[in-house]
């Protein structure tokens, strides 16, 4: 199970505003599912300090192999398809619709069991490398969810997973996401219509720390550092930094396969132009 760490960048107002799936790191992530099918849905809610709430939620079919390269379980593969659709208030006057998809997205990561876990509170890594490419959604309104979204981008993450007794480490410590040039032209800072282009921008040290205080709950702090627009990019350059607590409960694992995990996340540095945010992530998962 992977990261959502995706950055999308929106084209609102001829400026690249960050509307990021802000889920990050959940703990427990980092490995993978049983084998075979999984339905993933990743809700967020996110509030900006004196505008209105931001509503999506990222929703993935995906498959996880038996085993890998190594012919063993020691190594699996993970493929998937996602979208993700949402709400945010459109500009006043503007005619946009609220709603919107975008992020539709097909990927693949790889998993492999750097150290596998022996017995009781032996000591387990998984290291998982992934890689993603987002298309078009073909919407060329300037706010409202799914703005920005007319573009190809590009996403190369890498995530770990650590675990020994009651204490995990879920730790991707750099993702690489990059927004090639939207497909219409928008009004840019200095009037013209252009084709803007949002460019490379990064996540590091998205990390989730867990430790178990029930055989069914782990709790723990989750923090991210982000850096949007950074290179080869029409808009200045913004950072962020998220801190928070976490939470993922194992209880329906036995019953019914369903992982449960969430974020509650406070921007602590928002670059000049940013506004802070508070927001609730949270990730189902169905494993068939």
């Amino acid at each position: 199970m992977h990261t959502k760490g995706l950055t999308t960048l929106c084209l609102a107002a001829a400026w690249a505003l960050p509307q990021a799936a802000m889920a990050g790191n959940f703990i427990g992530l980092g490995q993978p599912g049983p084998q075979g099918w999984s339905a993933q849905l990743y809700p967020t809610w996110s509030k900006p300090q004196a505008s209105p709430a931001t509503a999506s939620a990222f929703a993935e079919l995906s498959y996880f192999t038996p085993t890998g390269f190594t012919g063993t379980p020691r190594d699996r593969h993970q493929f998937w398809a996602a979208a993700s659709a949402g709400h945010a208030r459109a500009a006043a006057g503007s005619g946009d619709s609220a709603t919107g998809i975008m992020g539709q997205q097909l990927a693949y990561e790889y998993y492999y069991n750097a150290i596998e876990k022996r017995q009781g509170d032996a000591l387990t890594w998984w290291t998982t490398p992934y890689a993603s490419v987002t298309f078009p959604n073909g919407s060329r309104k300037a706010s409202g969810f799914g703005a920005g979204g007319n573009q190809y981008s590009y996403l190369l993450g890498w995530n770990n997973y650590i675990g020994r007794g009651r204490w995990s480490i879920t730790f991707a410590p750099v993702l690489l996401s990059y927004s090639a040039r939207a497909r219409h032209a928008t009004h840019s800072p200095g009037g013209s219509l252009e084709r803007q282009r949002a460019g490379l921008s990064l996540t590091l040290a998205d990390t989730a720390i867990g430790y178990r205080v029930t055989p069914q709950l782990d709790l723990g702090i989750h923090h991210s550092y982000s850096i949007y627009n950074h290179a080869r990019s029409d808009f200045a350059t913004q950072r962020q930094r998220r801190l928070g607590p976490s939470f993922a409960y194992l209880g329906l694992m036995k019953p019914y396969n369903i992982y449960v995990a969430g974020n509650l996340s406070f921007d602590y540095h928002a670059s000049a132009g940013m506004k802070k945010a508070t927001s609730l992530s949270a990730v189902v998962i169905r494993f068939f």
